[in-house]
Formats: C-alpha cells, structure tokens, sequence
C-alpha cells in the first residue's frame, strides 16, 4: 500500500472528515479475487473511500453503489466528493470490457477516525487490495491537496508525486509488476 501522511501543508493525519475538501479521486486497478472487503484507497477507517466487497463498489462507510465489479478486470475509477467529503457521483469504467456505469445516489461522508493518512491500495489496518494498481491522482481539492501517482517507479519506498506539488507517498509491502507490457 502507499500512505500520505502530509500533502500540501495538510495533515491528513487528523480526525477531520473534509481534510481534502471538494475534489476528484481517480484511480487504475485490476483485483484478483473475490470475498472480504478490499480498500483501493481511503482516508483513515472510512471517510473519502471506495472498496469491494463481494464484487460490489461501496463508498465511504458502507454505501452500496450497486455497481459490480469482476475480478480480473481492469477499472479506472472516478469518485467526486462534496467540501463535506460526501460522494456526489461516481464512474467505474471497466477497460477490459469497454463498458462504464455511474452511480449518482450520493453518499454520506465516512468517519474519519484516529492518525493515519491516506491510504491507496489498503486500510489503515487491514483490508488490503489483492490485485494492482497504478495512476491515483487527487485533483480540484478545494483544500489544496493535489497529487498525481503513476506507480511506475518499479522499485523503491517512494512513491513519486508528478503535478508538481511534491506530494510523495510512502509505499509498504509492493511487489513490482508490468501490465501489459
């Protein structure tokens, strides 16, 4: 997983459900296998998240998008969240199939509990993603936390930020690979 602890003089370690405002969240994956939950991204316990569980995209605490989702599959997702961190609408675009499906039923904005970052590809304890992921970007936050994170460095503990706002993330635990060449 990769954590932020701190991204453009925001301390995304305290308990504050809006600490990246409005904004845009989109991120590539691919998951392996189905079951128990799996955190692609989410600040702290449940406040600006998406996961799956039992092939189903849930948002923040616990909404049912009910948008399913294939194990195996390539996803690029794109979650807009209100200055509360609300959901206001969310795409899954599935690049395996070419198909997209959008829920727009809103969800409420998740707890924001205890000192731990944002996390991408994991929880802050637990429910880790099985599969893999690249291209996270935070983008219009009305806070001024922006970053865009290929994940192609291949290598390393550094997750390098490349809009330009140095906002790096500390990576725990990858296995490098190449999608498709």
């Amino acid at each position: 997983y990769i954590k932020i602890e701190s991204a453009s003089g925001i301390d995304l370690t305290l308990a504050n459900n809006d600490a990246f405002g409005s904004c845009v969240i989109t991120a590539t994956f691919k998951y392996t296998s189905n079951g128990a939950a799996q955190v692609i991204y989410s600040l702290d316990a449940s406040s600006y998240r998406v996961y799956i569980n039992s092939s189903t995209f849930f948002l923040n605490s616990s909404t049912s998008t009910q948008i399913t989702a294939s194990s195996g599959d390539l996803y690029r997702i794109t979650t807009t969240y209100n200055s509360s961190g609300e959901v206001t609408n969310f795409v899954a675009e599935n690049l395996t199939d070419d198909t997209t499906d959008t829920f727009t039923g809103g969800a409420p904005a998740g707890s924001h509990q205890g000192a731990h970052g944002f996390h991408i590809g994991a929880r802050q304890t637990g429910l880790s993603l099985n599969g893999i992921i690249s291209n996270v970007s935070v983008t219009d936050s009305s806070t001024g936390v922006n970053f865009h994170l290929p994940l192609q460095e291949g290598s390393g503990t550094k997750a390098y930020d490349i809009s330009g706002n140095g906002n790096h993330g500390t990576i725990t635990g990858a296995t490098w690979t190449t999608e498709d060449g």
